[in-house]
């Protein structure tokens, strides 16, 4: 497991577990340093329509 700190400080537990879910998708393959990127700056984050305590991190 590792802790990353996001973009507003938060700690993010990024296990294994999670890492091997996110790179099963065909275009997140290889992307494990743009994933850890991405929470620390993002170009953009929107809460989740479906959960509202869910944020949702993008780079374009």
């Amino acid at each position: 497991m590792k802790i990353i700190h996001d973009c507003f400080g938060q700690a993010v537990r990024w296990t294994d577990e999670r890492m091997a879910h996110v790179l099963q998708h065909q275009e997140m393959a290889d992307m494990e340093t743009e994933v850890e990127h991405t929470l620390q700056s993002p170009a953009e984050v929107r809460v989740s329509r479906s959960d509202s305590t869910v944020q949702l991190f993008y780079e374009y």
